[in-house]
C-alpha cells in the first residue's frame, strides 16, 4: 500500500494558504494635500486577490475614484479632508482569507479663503478659494452658501 502526501492546491478551500501577501508603497515626504489623486503601487503574492479594498478610513477617502482607478499592481488615494493616521487596505482571497496592508499619512488642507472676512449688508464680496502658496486666478468663480440665524443664503461669486 503506498501513501500519497496530500497538497492543497484548492484556493476556494478554507485550508488553502497559497502564495498570498499585500505590501503597499508608502508615501514620501511627511505631508500630502486633500483633493489631489495619489496613485500608491501595491504588491502581492504569486497568487490573485479575488478583492482589493479600503478597510479603513473610508470616510475620508473617494471609494469610488479608488474602484474605478484599480489595476493589478495600483491604488487611487483622493482624501476628501484632513487627515492623520494609517490608511489599510485589505486583500480578500478566493476563500475568504484576508490579507491587510497599512501606511502612515499625514493629509493636510493647504486652502484659504482669500479676502476681507468684515462686510455689511449690501457690501459686496470678492474673495478666492486658494492654496497659501498660490497666486489668485481672476478668471475663476465659485459658490459660496451663507447662513444668517439659520436662514442660508446661496449666493454666486466671482472674483
Amino acid at each position: 500500500m503506498k501513501c500519497a502526501k496530500y497538497t492543497n492546491s484548492n484556493p476556494i478551500d478554507p485550508l488553502y494558504h497559497g502564495d498570498y501577501s499585500l505590501t503597499l508603497t508608502p508615501f514620501p515626504g511627511t505631508e500630502q494635500e486633500i483633493f489631489t489623486p495619489y496613485t500608491r503601487t501595491y504588491a502581492t503574492g504569486k497568487d490573485t486577490f479575488e478583492l482589493i479594498e479600503i478597510a479603513s478610513p473610508t470616510s475620508i477617502l473617494d471609494t469610488t475614484l479608488f474602484e474605478d482607478m484599480l489595476t493589478d499592481s495600483t491604488i487611487t488615494l483622493y482624501f476628501t479632508q484632513p487627515y492623520q493616521g494609517t490608511v489599510t487596505i485589505t486583500g480578500t482571497r478566493p476563500n475568504q482569507r484576508t490579507d491587510s496592508a497599512a501606511i502612515t499619512v499625514n493629509i493636510v488642507n493647504p486652502y484659504r479663503i482669500a479676502g476681507d472676512s468684515l462686510y455689511s449688508v449690501g457690501d459686496k464680496i470678492a474673495v478666492q478659494l486658494r492654496k497659501y502658496t498660490e497666486s489668485v486666478d481672476p478668471n475663476k468663480s465659485f459658490s459660496v452658501e451663507w447662513s444668517v440665524d439659520g436662514a442660508v443664503i446661496d449666493t454666486s461669486l466671482q472674483s
